[in-house]
């Protein structure tokens, strides 16, 4: 979508002449002219008539029978251009708001190669000195970049637009008012179609200020369109119906454009019909809506596609599945007589159409053939997702709720027409061949994968795995072990799941800052009723037969501390069951390959690793607080006493000597890696992670990418796993990831803040578990938070902090046997597993400073 250029619309249409044949005639007079070597306009009254001539040579272009060619269109605009900055006649015509609604009508056309052209060979050259102009170029760039799925360069044009309307010769103050709007826009639509909502949220208020400065009818239309989007797509439709109402209420009386009031109807009715699958009270706003936005055929085919998606998709959720699928049938007829199906349209419609037959019982051949269809389609989506460019920031191809519901639907046709392990093994590739396109699984190259390959050499008979996908209407379950796999169909509505995890992560916020009885029960009770959202008695047995559980893919569905929830004999499932993340099963195998585990050996062997707590320093500024790294911490950690074992193996780097020199350095030499610093988080970023150094000098994350790191690398820093929510893609954006592409096998890192006294405390007795017993680092979290449970004092004080503080992004679960025995040496050969007991060492200094409030 693309807001329309400057408040002049329909000033416009009223403004454009008759015949087009005599302005076309005109134009073809300024060629004839210019060709003589004059530089007048060779009549009277030019500014009506050159401000004129970009519609009629836009009308003449797109005519359907036009003789105009591209470049003759394109010369005949410079030819124009080139008369009003040389007539004085001309000085008081401003046609760069002409231009803008040339490209907005070629890039609508869908000609947004020749809109391209335009802006490239002659609309920059022409306003080069006027960088508030070359500014919504750059943004009319961005935007066909984005159409074209070209994110890379949409990115780059954006930037380059910020840059230019900060240059101080960008006086303009209406131009640069508006152009301020759609650049906040277009990174708005950048973030919701990198599947980013989260990141859109700045730059939304940057777009609700230029809105409000202007108080321009038409950008309050678009700015509540963005919001609407982006409701939507964070899946919260009440927060978007809401958003529709106090527009009605602010606006009410105004005239908006017929067009946009229908799209944003559309956005309002998505709210209200995605509400239904939890709440039947919204049936009649939904329907009311979707009345209002009104006959299908008074809208551009996209948005009539989207209407006719929307009532089918209610007609299903009230049981009328053959009113679903008459819906359907319009909305593809209609498609096929505008010129050809749209593809991604086509394969939601697929999807509806799949789930509408079954809910009113065709024959299952014709289930069959329809869920054929369905994979025709999903196979192409994946293959345009390949094509797609890298990008460091990442996106997935589980980016909008449409394409989740597609996997969903894939996942129910295939259990239903072969029920078993049959159908369950092939919903269970249709996962597997989406996260091979994941961000990360790309830049590696790790391709794709089988279930047979997953249960032999990534899982066991007590090592299991579950992979979640939260739907309209159902949360999907793959609960897979060595031997079998299984499919839980949970009626949890994604609105319901998603706002009971937001409700989790801000009781655990309020508890750890509080620390009251009221908070810890607000806390119990959130984390007891998410736990029974997404565990069903059957799925609560399988995990009970495990020993480890690995989550894999939560970008898919958010964070969520499932070390907190309840397991099946009522204790927290990160005391009962050892727990991992991993990104996805392709680059879990990928590693367990190319960075196999090496076999134990003892503590004494290894000899080097290492420590570095990096303190910003005194001359950092005031809005960096030194950490509690001083010579005390520094004893504590080297002394005998906490460490016995470690002390003459390990060492500490600290203060000046901590640059991003010697990081790199240090990276490369230590068998095992501690880093303990400030995190700076950019709200704006699509990497947000910034380690701040010595002196406050930062590292990003693309810096820390080209580093080298040994097997086992910990990070500590408040939220150093924090990021944007991509949903499908497999963490390129986090820090987890960066630590892969330098070579990392398994790392420890906090999604949230941590708290210095706890962190101590709590791991001393990891520590104890890690070297006295010789446990992996997963069983070794899992048994320091499972020793609490008989001392309720203390339980009592650190509950908030016990079970999220510290997950382990374990991507390739070392196996005994067979699986290690085939593999290769390792890239690390100093490190071992019990080499991991450093872990402990570095997590006891645990913390990027942030002390519980008392």
């Amino acid at each position: 979508m693309r807001a329309a250029p400057v408040a002049q619309g329909a000033a416009v249409e009223a403004a454009r002449p008759g015949p087009v044949d005599e302005l076309i005639a005109r134009a073809a007079q300024l060629r004839a002219t210019r060709e003589a070597g004059a530089l007048e306009v060779p009549w009277d009254e030019p500014v009506e008539s050159c401000g004129r001539l970009p519609f009629a040579l836009v009308d003449a272009w797109l005519a359907p029978d036009s003789a105009l060619s591209e470049e003759t269109a394109l010369a005949l605009l410079a030819d124009l251009h080139a008369f009003a900055r040389s007539d004085a006649r001309l000085a008081g015509l401003d046609l760069a708001r002409a231009d803008t609604e040339l490209v907005f009508r070629l890039v609508q056309a869908g000609r947004r190669s020749s809109a391209r052209r335009v802006l490239e060979e002659v609309l920059s050259p022409a306003f080069a000195e006027r960088p508030h102009v070359q500014a919504r170029w750059r943004i009319e760039l961005a935007q066909i970049a984005r159409q074209e799925r070209d994110f890379n360069a949409t990115a780059a044009h954006l930037d380059a637009a910020q840059a230019l309307l900060e240059s101080p010769d960008s006086a303009d103050a209406r131009w640069d008012a508006d152009t301020r709007f759609f650049l906040a826009g277009g990174r708005v639509l950048l973030a919701l179609q990198l599947g980013a909502p989260d990141l859109a949220a700045p730059h939304l208020e940057a777009a609700r200020a230029a809105a409000a400065e202007l108080d321009d009818p038409n950008l309050a239309i678009d700015q509540n369109f963005f919001e609407l989007s982006v409701a939507n797509a964070m899946l919260r439709p009440a927060a978007g119906l809401e958003v529709w109402r106090r527009f009605e209420r602010e606006h009410s009386g105004r005239e908006f454009a017929p067009s946009k009031l229908a799209r944003n109807r559309l956005r309002a009715a998505q709210s209200a019909v995605d509400l239904v699958a939890s709440d039947g009270a919204h049936v009649e706003q939904a329907r009311a809506l979707l009345d209002a936005v009104g006959e299908p055929s008074s809208l551009p085919r996209s948005e009539a596609a989207s209407l006719g998606q929307l009532r089918a998709t209610l007609a299903l959720d009230l049981g009328d599945g053959a009113g679903a699928l008459r819906e359907i049938e319009r909305v593809r007829e209609a498609l096929a007589q505008g010129g050809g199906a749209l593809r991604e349209r086509e394969e939601q419609l697929a999807a509806l159409a799949s789930r509408a037959s079954r809910s009113v019982g065709v024959p299952a051949e014709d289930l069959a053939r329809l869920r054929d269809e369905l994979e025709g389609y999903f196979a192409a989506a994946l293959d345009v997702w390949r094509a797609l460019p890298p990008r460091s920031g990442g996106v997935g191809p589980l980016r909008y709720r449409e394409r989740r519901e597609v996997l969903g639907e894939l996942i129910f046709a295939h259990c239903a027409l072969a029920p078993g392990e049959a159908g369950r093994r092939r919903a269970f590739e249709s996962v597997l061949a989406v996260q091979a396109v994941g961000s990360t699984a790309r830049e590696v190259g790790a391709g794709a994968a089988s279930l047979e390959q997953v249960q032999r050499e990534l899982l066991g008979p007590r090592r299991g795995a579950l992979f979640f996908l939260p739907t309209r209407r159902e949360l999907h379950v793959l609960a897979l072990d060595g031997e079998t796999i299984t499919h839980h169909a949970l009626q949890v509505p994604s609105a319901t799941l998603d706002q009971a995890r937001a409700e989790l992560l801000a009781c655990i916020g309020r508890a750890r800052a509080m620390d009251s009885e009221q908070h810890s029960a607000e806390l119990e009770a959130s984390r007891r009723a998410l736990s029974e959202l997404i565990f069903d008695s059957a799925l609560l047995a399988r995990i009970a037969a495990w020993e480890r559980v690995a989550i894999v893919a939560p970008e898919t569905l958010g964070y969520l501390p499932f070390e907190l929830l309840l397991a099946n004999d009522g204790r927290e499932l990160g005391a009962s069951h050892a727990v991992s993340y991993w990104p996805s099963f392709p680059l879990a195998l990928w590693i367990a390959r190319e960075r196999p585990a090496p076999a134990r050996r003892a503590l004494a062997e290894l000899d080097a690793r290492l420590v570095v707590c990096s303190d910003p320093g005194p001359d950092a500024g005031s809005a960096v607080e030194r950490l509690p790294f001083g010579a005390r911490e520094r004893e504590a950690l080297l002394g005998e006493a906490r460490f016995p074992a470690l002390g003459e193996h390990l060492r500490v780097s600290s203060g000046a000597q901590v640059t991003a020199a010697a990081l790199g350095e240090a990276a490369c030499a230590a068998d095992f890696l501690h880093v303990l610093t400030h995190a700076r988080r950019d709200g704006l970023g699509e990497q947000p992670l910034r380690l701040v150094l010595w002196g406050g000098a930062e590292v990003g994350l693309s810096e820390l990418e080209a580093l080298r790191f040994p097997a086992l690398t910990v990070f500590t820093a408040c939220g150093a796993q924090s990021g944007q929510l991509r949903r499908g893609d497999d963490g390129r954006h986090r820090l987890s990831s960066a630590l892969v592409l330098g070579g990392a096998r398994a790392s420890v890192l906090s999604e949230l803040d941590v708290d210095y006294d706890f962190a101590l405390e709590f791991l001393g007795r990891f520590h104890g578990q890690l070297l006295g017993r010789g446990a992996d680092v997963d069983e070794a979290l899992r048994a320091a938070r499972a020793s609490y449970a008989g001392e309720s004092s203390i339980r009592a004080r650190c509950e908030p902090f016990l079970f999220h503080a510290f997950g382990l992004a374990d991507f390739s679960p070392a196996l005994a046997g067979a699986a290690q025995e085939r593999s290769a040496a390792p890239i690390r050969p100093l490190w071992t597993w019990i080499g991991a007991a450093g872990v402990l060492v570095v997590l006891a200094v645990l913390v990027v400073r942030r002390r519980r409030a008392s």
